[in-house]
C-alpha cells in the first residue's frame, strides 16, 4: 500500500475502497492530490477569474523575467510563480499540481540541476526562494511542501525527477513524479492509474497545510507573486544557437474532480480545507535564448558582419 504522512496523518491506498463517510476530509484531500481519490469541490469561477501559473527565469536569482538571453553553458534559474486574477476575496493558495516542460532539449550535456525531490517541509526537505546558509534553493518552496513525496512500500514512487523523452519529434525534459512516465495526455483517462498522465495528479504537488490539521503552521495568505517551485538549468555548452521554451502545459495540471485544470484557494482567513474553492488555471511560458554572442541574435551578428565587407565601386 502507498503510505504517506501529510499534516501528521497516515493513510494508504486501501482507503479508496472505503465508504466516503468513513474517511476524514483531510485524508481524502491527500489522496486527491496524488490522484488516488477525488473530493467533492466547490468552484470559485467568477467571470474572468483565473489562477495564473507563470515561468520566470533569471541568471542572478534577483532579476526575473519571462525571456532571457544567455551564453552556452550558463546557469539559469527558473521558477513557477502563481497568482490569482479575479475579483473574489481569497486568503492564499491552498494547492496545485503541475509539470514543467523544457522543449528543444537537444544537447547531450543539457542539465537539470539537483533539487529537493522527496520528503516534506515537516522533516526539513524543502527549498526557499531566497535561501540562506545551508538552505536549499531548488525544489518545492516553503510553505508549499506539505505533502511528503518519495518511494512507498507499495511500489509507487512519487519522488520528483526530470523525465527526458520525445514528444512527437521534439526532445523534451519534464519534471514530474517518478511514477509519471508518460507524456502529458498519454495513458489511462480513468481509474487509479490516470495519474500517468491524463489527470495531472502525477506532477509536482505544491500544497499548504490547512488549519484543521496544524493550526499553528506557517502559511502564506498571498494571492500574487507566489513562488512554488524552483529549478536550475545548464544548457549544453557545445550548442551555440537555440531557444529553450519552458512551459506548464494545462494538461499536466490537476483537475481536482472538476472539468478543467484548476488550483485550490482558501476562501476564509481561517484557511480551512473545508473552505477551499477551485479556480481554473492559465499558464504562461518563458524562453531562454542561447547565443554564442551575448546580447545579439544570430541574424543580427551576420548582418553586422556583412556591413563590414567593402563594396566594389561601379565604373
Amino acid at each position: 500500500m502507498l503510505h504517506r504522512i501529510f499534516r501528521g496523518i497516515r493513510y494508504d491506498d486501501g482507503a479508496r475502497s472505503m465508504p466516503v463517510s468513513t474517511i476524514k476530509l483531510r485524508s481524502l484531500l491527500v489522496l486527491s492530490l496524488l490522484g488516488v481519490a477525488w473530493v467533492p469541490v466547490s468552484q470559485a469561477r467568477g467571470a474572468n477569474a483565473y489562477t495564473s501559473l507563470a515561468i520566470e527565469v533569471s541568471t542572478d536569482n534577483v532579476h526575473w523575467s519571462r525571456s532571457i538571453q544567455v551564453l552556452p553553458g550558463a546557469q539559469i534559474n527558473a521558477r513557477v510563480v502563481a497568482g490569482y486574477e479575479g475579483r473574489a476575496s481569497l486568503f492564499g493558495l491552498a494547492w496545485v499540481n503541475f509539470q514543467p516542460v523544457v522543449t528543444n532539449w537537444d544537447g547531450p550535456a543539457d542539465q537539470i540541476l539537483p533539487f529537493v525531490a522527496a520528503g516534506s517541509q515537516s522533516t526539513g526537505q524543502v527549498a526557499y526562494d531566497k535561501p540562506q546558509a545551508n538552505q536549499a534553493g531548488y525544489g518545492r518552496i516553503a510553505p508549499f511542501a506539505a505533502i511528503s513525496l518519495g518511494l512507498s512500500t507499495g511500489g509507487f514512487d512519487t519522488t520528483l525527477v526530470a523525465h527526458t523523452q520525445f514528444s512527437g519529434v521534439t526532445r523534451i525534459t519534464r519534471i514530474a513524479q517518478a511514477r509519471t512516465t508518460n507524456n502529458i495526455g498519454d495513458g489511462p483517462t480513468t481509474g487509479s492509474f490516470a495519474f500517468n498522465n491524463t489527470n495531472g495528479a502525477g506532477g509536482i504537488i505544491c500544497a499548504q497545510t490547512p488549519s484543521e490539521s496544524l493550526p499553528d503552521a506557517v502559511r502564506s495568505a498571498a494571492t500574487t507573486g507566489i513562488v512554488l517551485f524552483k529549478f536550475g538549468i545548464i544548457p549544453d555548452a557545445s550548442l551555440s544557437f537555440r531557444d529553450l521554451q519552458i512551459e506548464l502545459p494545462v494538461g499536466g495540471v490537476s483537475k481536482f474532480g472538476t472539468a478543467a485544470a484548476c488550483a485550490g484557494w482558501f476562501t476564509s482567513a481561517a484557511q480551512t480545507a473545508a473552505g477551499v474553492s477551485y479556480v481554473p488555471v492559465i499558464t504562461r511560458p518563458a524562453t531562454i535564448s542561447v547565443r554564442s554572442v551575448p546580447g545579439a541574435p544570430g541574424f543580427a551578428v551576420v548582418a553586422a558582419f556583412a556591413c563590414l565587407v567593402p563594396r566594389r565601386r561601379r565604373g
